[in-house]
């Protein structure tokens, strides 16, 4: 793609749109010329203070009337499908907030179906985008802590406990019958896969603290990698952090190696510990604007580099189906307390 400058639609203006849309403004050469959302209040609001003059209600009105080169879907997952396809018959690219679909079988349908479609499709997993992933990716590719054994994360959120919890930012996830490991857990595996690699067994045990909330509000998930290493993530929606921002890196990290092992704080700060040594910080920047470390501009800025180059995107629809039945795999581990060996 050779434009000097992209035109982009969004469809959907709830909490989470606009951190999209601050990060295509500071996007050289993307411009967004339209909002869509069933609530016409909302995206006038998002529209307005971005300087978006045209506001839609009808999301397949915008993509016909505003003809654009991408558009960016911030909607529930059960409206994707429909919403992807619409896209790509348009012509125009597609970046999607994930789940791309609510089941594993129906993203398997539309990762199927886009691929023989002309234009690309990428999920917006931003979590692989954040800067102490990045960080600690390069530190792994650079060998200084040699062959990685163990990765484990403790996560403490606390936005869970209360009766009414969850409402204020979004209710469904009171009635979800799946919650942490769906919504949460496979960012993780995202994350965990970029450090770590191919994913080949899953363990699981699930709980719900809370009464009030249908789904699991905490669970222990352990994956087996291909190369041998092991990562355990100990998570909780429920129980609380001592952290400043607990949503910012969403708990501590530590990966171990055959030379030492580094830790994650939840302020973003990252320390090495060589066997034998003295901890040294990690000199890298952890950007204060946008969400976590400016994770959605980084994701975004990604997709617009990879039309205008015409290279693969660093993380395919395949790969984000595999991480959706890697959950899948957890669920069915957390339900029948035995280990899931993946294909």
């Amino acid at each position: 793609m050779t434009h000097a400058s992209l035109r982009g639609v969004m469809i959907g203006a709830g909490n989470f749109a606009a951190y999209h849309v601050d990060a295509w403004a500071r996007i050289p050469g993307v411009r967004i010329t339209a909002i869509c959302d069933v609530d016409p209040i909302r995206a006038d609001d998002l529209a307005q203070r971005h300087g978006i003059s045209a506001r839609f209600t009808d999301w397949r009105e915008m993509i016909d009337t505003q003809e654009p080169d991408f558009v960016d879907i911030v909607t529930p997952a059960d409206l994707h499908a429909t919403q992807c396809r619409h896209a790509a018959a348009r012509g125009a690219h597609v970046i999607c907030q994930r789940p791309l679909t609510p089941t594993a079988a129906e993203t398997a349908a539309l990762v199927e179906h886009m691929a023989t479609s002309r234009v690309r499709l990428m999920v917006h997993e931003n979590w692989r985008w954040q800067p102490w992933y990045r960080k600690a990716r390069e530190l792994l590719a650079a060998d200084v802590l040699g062959d990685p054994s163990t990765l484990m994360f403790r996560m403490r959120t606390g936005e869970g406990w209360d009766s009414d919890a969850y409402a204020a930012a979004d209710p469904r996830p009171q009635d979800q019958p799946r919650l942490l490991l769906d919504e949460v857990g496979v960012h993780f595996v995202d994350a965990f896969s970029l450090l770590l690699g191919q994913v080949t067994s899953v363990y699981a045990r699930t709980h719900r603290s809370n009464p009030k909330v249908r789904g699991e509000d905490a669970a222990v998930l352990v994956l087996g990698f291909e190369d041998g290493a092991t990562a355990v993530l100990d998570a909780s929606r429920y129980n609380e952090s001592t952290a400043a921002d607990p949503m910012l890196t969403f708990g501590t990290m530590r990966v171990d190696g055959s030379k030492g092992h580094m830790l994650l704080d939840a302020d973003g700060a990252l320390t090495l510990h060589p066997l034998g040594g003295i901890p040294e910080p990690v000199d890298y920047e952890v950007p204060e604007i946008g969400f976590a470390g400016d994770s959605v501009r980084a994701t975004q800025q990604h997709f617009i580099q990879s039309l205008r180059s015409g290279l693969p995107f660093e993380s395919e629809p395949l790969d984000h189906l595999r991480c959706v039945e890697i959950i899948e795999a957890a669920y069915d581990s957390a339900e029948t307390g035995r280990a899931v060996t993946l294909t």
